[in-house]
This record gives C-alpha cells, structure tokens and sequence, in this order.
C-alpha cells in the first residue's frame, strides 16, 4: 500500500541543486516556447525556483557561444534546451 498517491510532491526528485542557477534555452517555434512555458511554471509552482535566464535559439543554430558565456558569467548549474527531437 501506498503512502501517498503516484506523482505526488513527495515522489518528486530534489531541485536543491538547481536553486539560484538553472537557465533555460528553447527553440523560438511553438513547441520550444510552449515547452518553456510548462517548464518555467513547473519550476516555479512545484520547486520555488526562478531561472536565472531564458534564451531562444531559432532550429540549426550551431553557435550557442553567447548563451554558454552568459550561462557561465551567471555561474549557472544547468542548462535545459527545449527542442523537437
């Protein structure tokens, strides 16, 4: 028997190490944009965690040199792209 029902806040892993540190990349089409939506209110209703930045990169970008130096300057922890597979 179950203490508390699937998918419930306590079957969620830790977010501690994203505090203070999670940008956020997206591809500019609707799916990358909508993607980032979801996960942006995700973070922020079941985490409490605000992403330091939110960029978008357009489908065959091949240099995400800029991103990656304001991640860096910002000391970000991790970096989640949104993108069609």
């Amino acid at each position: 028997m179950m203490d508390s029902p699937p998918n419930s806040r306590s079957d969620m892993p830790s977010m501690e190490w994203a505090r203070g540190g999670s940008p956020i990349l997206h591809d500019s089409d609707a799916f990358g944009t909508g993607g980032m939506k979801a996960f942006t209110e995700a973070l922020r209703n079941m985490y409490g965690i605000e992403p330091v930045m939110i960029e978008k990169f357009h489908a065959g970008d091949r240099d995400f040199t800029g991103p990656t130096a304001r991640c860096k300057k910002r000391q970000c922890r991790l970096a989640r792209g949104l993108q069609r597979p």
